[in-house]
């Protein structure tokens, strides 16, 4: 064993975690150079370092004799506390100019490296994981996991608590017999992880597969039991993983090649990857021949790397493409991440991109995860603290809010919000004397923190009120062991240790201080396998011991709650004969990622256990009157408990407000801009009602006198009536359901919620609401059981709830059980009349209007004596009468009547608010249907021209190209930047159809030439010789209709105009910047694919914004090329997906077809800023969707935007012009306009 020639060790890192002497100096860099070699990474355990050095042939010079090979270089690391490396070359005046960031206050401690000898590695060394006894590594040739142990001079400080066990050389060969669980054998094993905290080992194998795995050595489980070190490094847990085919089933052991026969690798598979078929097919190439695997294929979603956050169980695996499994986060050139880790708290996963070939510096990336519904006070942390103490382990938030502690690398620090100030140690050394591991609490003013001190555990308690200092620490308990976890309920302290001990304390307040009871402890000791993973504790008391027991007894009768890893788990006491206390293990659930327990819940929550799965939230009603399934087997652990609620949500929870009756959470929400080529991700929050899933768990069990009780706790809230609604509608639509699958429907379920609905007043209210958002095939089931709603209309009537008439109203002439002559209808705008409800009586005569079209129901009811008597009746008849209905198409846009339009613009108001408001449904267009019958063959006439025109060939084209104008005149295609590239998917012609030569100024002319040049027109060109007039008649014939349009919208529009002298129509009108396009969509090519139908909508055309007042739009045309035909054919649309889509006000997606008679009208953004966001642009995008013969298929259409002049203001400091040319700027290269 030698070291290569030339070896010179310069750089290493070192991580503070692992090796605690360096704890001062959080990373310390030296630099391996080897010459001839290749040093392939570099990992360290304890205080030993490993370097991976490969040899390879020099084909040129023949050095090195022609072998190749890999070694292990092992350097020792020795920390020496007395010695500087340097000294800082600043000055020291200069600390007052320039602080240290986060844990740079410190200065750097010396570091000694000795080199202690090199392993050589036959067989191709391929990933090397060092363990505390061990050195564990992976070889290529053959496929094989090898373990050896550390040189024996150093086995006295390895194993320093004596008695270990002692490793050999073991080896263990990849095949089908020795490990079935892999889902291809025949891979090597490419990258070893191992995670401390955890005790958890990852494997990447050769395929991108990514694995965990474990070692059992059962062998030698006394031994391991007996020492405390072997057990967290290397003792395995025997588990039963499922082989290909879904079957549970044990491991076989693998022998070693050398002295143990039991040893045995247990695996599970955790991110697969498909190979392509093409892939399995092709001849295998020699691994060495370099040419033949510079094409080798790479999966995207092969793995890379695997990060584990022990805290919430989640693993995120990096991949080839530069993804994060559990979520998406693609990098710009498609890189594969380098490696991955979690930040000190687990919040946040820090991933490091690989360099590419245009961006070599390689970037960093933080991503966040939801921490806490307590994060709206800024309060930063002190710099001092943070310079010598980054980074913070620990935090805790008094019951109040108000008080604030954090403990970072030594020491800790609290703060108040009532004085805003953060209290420190003054001495800065008796600050550096501890560190707090385990937990901080607040108990009132009082700060319960477990520390360590010089190799010993202890309880301090530290009030708010008085100095931080060793002299005013209220209290000290000694602890024999680690705090792994601390619980405060009401004043018991609970204290998990690490020797899986639970100690039970009482705090006890007295006049001038506070001290700590200790009460008793037991031992978990063979029923917790890893205290370590134990991260939620808690416990639950009898309520017989609560109000009659003696405190310090309470450990002997409490129900323990523990989040072990993922499963929630609850420990029942249990008395033998000789009164000693044992403990029955029963989980409650499996993967859980955060519990909450309430003690003092509202009625029937009381002592209720919450848990979220990552998919709903499981809720345990009363956790102590759980009953204890039957044993398993023979063992102590029992079945898992079936909750008693379930509630779906989708987002993600972080707290439950029992007083409000919500669950509370974060989602995130992904936002686009069309001058950004990335998206933008932020948090928001979201809640979810769960008082309907626990009223339905009553009522579904009959309990209907524990549901009122439960529920009288929240009928003070304002959407209490919303929740009954809820629960109403849900069982309604259950029992549908359920008779649709020819079951039984459990009609008992209805009659109790209607039972139950009885005892609220809001009971009428629910009823009608819940009738109007279900299907009216679903009414008669509910009013069977709930009533007739003519009584129940009666019944409102009588006690004067005249808008919850007013909804039976409507209930009743569905079920067309009004009477004759519209009495019920008259009595209830009698009595809104007489009640002064003049919003519910505009509804009502609207409702006459809408069940008459004659008009005679409202003129009966005008011509009312009770209607003739006061002024305001008279105002909403007059309003009423010149009312024209709303009408929609089929995809819920408004459909207005061109003849409507001329005659009495005035009554499309209402029509026009639905189209353009701000309403969640609204979709900012409206279509006018009933045009000219001269509308139709314009429209065919220009599709077919620009058919023609797009099919001459590029350099005739490209005549009519304005470059001057940045293309907004003549041809232009491929000019334009949509989704961060230019557009070829379309051809656009631009022309200004009213105005052919704008009469302005030659420095307006000059200042933009996108709107006042001249237009440019085909000449002499076979196939589009009226190419100019087509497109002038249709042009005017849709500025026309817009022009009436926009006057039908001045009575709307002019409230929300920021200048309310501005008239929308005379904007339109008077202008001579409208612009006409033509479009044409080329058929798909090699050069231009349809986007696949997992690709988003806005794939072919991506969304984005009309910078106009308003836009005409004329239905899409699909013209086809048959061989043989000289004229294209018209065809319908290849695709049901293509189209126009419309995103509405709401948020909401929806494709929009015109009609081809019609016109559709939408908003721009120049109307947007007019109103100062008040009305707002409508977003859409345009996609063309894969079909029969789309390959062949062009789409043909024309849209008009309607705009005003370029010195128009149209916002605060902006006109439209130089709003124009911003937007040009965003959509147009430099390159091309100059």
């Amino acid at each position: 064993m030698s070291l290569p020639k030339h070896a010179q060790i310069v750089i290493l890192r070192i991580d503070e975690e692992w090796y605690r002497p360096m704890a001062r100096s959080a990373v310390c860099n030296v630099v391996v150079s080897i010459k001839d070699n290749d040093i392939a990474s570099g990992t360290w355990r304890e205080s030993r370092c490993v370097l991976v050095c490969r040899r390879y042939e020099d084909s040129h010079s023949g050095a090195l004799d022609g072998t190749t090979g890999s070694y292990l270089v092992l350097v020792a690391v020795q920390y020496n506390p007395d010695e500087t490396p340097y000294e800082a070359l600043a000055p020291g005046s200069s600390k007052r100019s320039f602080l240290p960031g986060p844990g740079e206050a410190l200065p750097l401690q010396s570091i000694v490296l000795h080199f202690e000898g090199v392993i050589r590695v036959e067989g191709g060394l391929l990933s090397v994981s060092p363990r505390k006894h061990y050195i564990l590594f992976s070889t290529k040739s053959p496929p094989s996991i090898q373990r050896i142990p550390w040189p024996a001079s150093h086995d006295a400080e390895l194993y320093e608590h004596g008695g270990t066990r002692q490793y050999g050389y073991d080896s263990w060969v990849l095949n089908e017999a020795d490990f079935p669980w892999l889902e291809d054998p025949d891979v090597m094993v490419c990258s070893i992880f191992w995670f401390r905290g955890s005790d958890v080992e990852s494997w990447i194998t050769s395929d991108g597969r990514a694995y965990f795995v474990q070692l059992s050595e059962s062998a030698y489980s006394d031994t391991n039991t007996s020492n405390p070190d072997v057990v967290g490094d290397d003792a395995g847990q025997y588990s039963t993983t499922s082989d290909r085919k879904g079957k549970s089933r044990a491991h076989t052991s693998l022998e070693s090649i050398t002295s143990q026969p039991s040893s045995q690798w247990h695996g599970t598979c955790i991110h697969d990857v498909e190979v392509p078929r093409w892939i399995q097919k092709r001849r295998q190439v020699d691994p060495q021949d370099s040419e033949a695997n510079a094409h080798e294929y790479n999966q995207p979603r092969r793995a890379v790397i695997v990060a584990v956050n022990s805290r919430f169980s989640l693993i995120a695996v990096g991949t080839q493409c530069g993804t994060v499994e559990y979520t998406t986060f693609p990098t710009q050139e498609g890189a594969p991440p380098k490696p991955q880790f979690w930040v000190p708290g687990n919040f946040e996963l820090v991933v490091l991109a690989q360099s590419s070939p245009n961006k070599p510096e390689g970037q960093v990336f933080t991503i966040p995860f939801a921490k806490s519904a307590t994060t709206g006070l800024h309060a930063p942390i002190p710099q001092s603290y943070l310079a010598a103490n980054w980074p913070v382990r620990y935090s805790s938030i008094s019951s109040d809010g108000r008080l604030i502690a954090i403990a970072g690398r030594r020491g800790l620090t609290h703060y108040s919000s009532t004085s805003g100030r953060w209290k420190l140690f003054p001495d800065e050394m008796q600050e550096q004397a501890f560190t707090v591991k385990g937990g901080l609490l607040w108990f009132h003013h009082v700060l319960i923190a477990t520390v360590e001190v010089s190799k010993s555990w202890q309880i301090r308690l530290y009030s708010r009120d008085l100095e931080l200092s060793n002299q005013n620490v209220l209290y000290r308990e000694m602890l024999s062991s680690p705090v792994v976890i601390l619980s405060l309920v009401d004043n018991s302290l609970l204290v998990y240790t690490a020797d899986s001990a639970l100690s039970h304390y009482l705090i006890l307040p007295t006049t001038d201080s506070i001290e700590l009871h200790f009460c008793g402890s037991i031992t978990f000791d063979g029923i917790i396998a890893n205290p370590n993973a134990v991260r939620v504790l808690s416990w639950l008391i009898p309520t017989a011991q609560k109000q009659l027991g003696d405190p310090a007894d309470d450990l002997s009768v409490a129900t323990v709650l523990m989040m072990v890893g993922g499963q929630l788990v609850l420990l029942r006491p249990r008395k033998s004969g000789d009164q000693e206390v044992s403990y029955d293990m029963q989980i409650l659930a499996d993967r859980i990622e955060f519990c909450w327990i309430h003690l003092r819940g509202i009625g029937s929550l009381e002592n209720s256990l919450w848990g979220f799965d990552g998919q709903s939230m499981r809720v345990w009603l009363n956790a102590l009157s759980i009953e204890a399934p039957q044993l398993e087997n023979s063992s102590n652990i029992r079945q898992e408990v079936k909750e008693s609620v379930n509630i779906p949500i989708d987002f993600y929870p972080l707290s439950v407000l029992m007083d409000k009756g919500i669950i509370i959470g974060a989602e995130h929400e992904i936002t686009t801009r069309m001058n950004l080529p990335f998206l933008m991700f932020r948090h928001a929050t979201s809640s979810h009602l769960f008082l309907h899933h626990i009223l339905l768990f009553h009522l579904a069990a009959d309990q209907v006198r524990e549901a009122v009780l439960f529920a009288s706790h929240y009928q003070h809230l304002v959407f209490f009536a919303h929740a009954l609604e809820i629960l109403l509608h849900t069982v309604v639509e259950s029992e549908t359901t359920t008779n649709d699958e020819g079951q039984e429907a459990p009609g008992d379920v209805l009659r109790a919620v209607v039972e139950f609905l009885d005892h609220f007043d809001v009971a009428l209210d629910v009823v009608v609401g819940c009738a109007r958002k279900t299907e009216v095939t679903r009414w008669p089931r509910l009013f069977d059981v709930v009533g007739n709603p003519k009584s129940l209309f009666e019944t409102c009537l009588k006690s004067r709830r005249l808008r919850t008439a007013g909804s039976y109203l409507l209930v009743l002439h569905s079920l067309e059980q009004l009477e004759a002559g519209n009495d019920d209808a008259l009595r209830l705008l009698r009595s809104a009349v007489e009640a002064k409800d003049w919003q519910l009586c505009r509804e009502l005569l609207r409702f006459f209007h809408s069940i008459d079209s004659t008009g005679d129901a409202l003129r009966e009811a005008l011509a009312q004596p009770f209607m003739l008597d006061k002024p305001e009746t008279w105002k909403m008849a007059t309003v009423t009468r010149s009312m024209e209905p709303v009408n929609f198409t089929p995809e819920g846009a408004v459909t207005i009547s061109f003849k409507t339009l001329v005659s009495a613009p005035l009554s499309l108001t209402t029509s026009i608010e639905k189209a353009f408001g701000s309403q969640p449904g609204s979709l900012g267009i409206v279509i006018v249907r009933d045009l000219p019958p001269a509308y139709p063959s314009l429209r065919e006439k220009l599709m077919k021209l620009a058919y023609s025109f797009a099919h001459l060939g590029e350099p005739t084209r490209e005549k009519y190209a304005d470059m001057k104008s940045r293309y907004s005149f003549g041809w232009s295609h491929g000019k334009e930047i949509m989704n961060g590239k230019p557009d070829t998917l379309k051809g656009s012609y631009y022309a200004n159809p009213v105005v052919d030569k704008p009469s302005v100024s030659a420095a307006l002319q000059n200042a933009y030439p996108e709107y006042y040049g001249a237009n440019v027109w085909p000449e002499n060109e076979n196939g589009v010789e009226d190419f100019e007039a087509v497109f002038k008649d249709l042009g005017r014939f849709v500025f026309d209709v817009g022009c009436k349009l926009a006057a039908a919208c001045q009575p709307f529009a002019s409230p929300y105009m920021t200048d309310s002298s501005l008239s929308l129509a005379k904007l339109i009108g008077s202008s001579q910047t409208t612009k006409a396009r033509l479009l044409h969509y080329f058929p798909p090519s090699a050069e231009n694919p349809l986007p696949r139908d997992s690709e988003p909508i806005d794939s072919w055309c991506g969304f984005h914004l009309d910078h106009s007042l308003l836009t005409g739009l004329c239905s899409a045309m699909y013209l086809k090329q048959d061989p043989g035909v000289i004229a294209p054919t018209v065809v319908s649309s290849p695709s049901p997906t293509s189209g126009l889509y419309i995103r509405s006000r709401g948020g909401d997606l929806t494709k929009v077809s015109i009609p081809p008679d019609c016109l559709a009208f939408q908003t721009g953004e120049a109307l947007e800023l007019a109103t100062a966001g008040r009305l707002r642009a409508t977003p859409h995008c345009v996609r063309v969707g894969a079909g029969q013969d789309a390959e062949k298929v062009s789409r043909e259409t024309f849209a008009l935007f309607m705009q005003p002049d370029v010195d128009q203001q149209i916002s605060a400091g902006e006109t439209f012009g130089q709003f124009s040319k911003r937007v040009f700027d965003e959509h147009y290269k430099e390159d091309d306009v100059q």
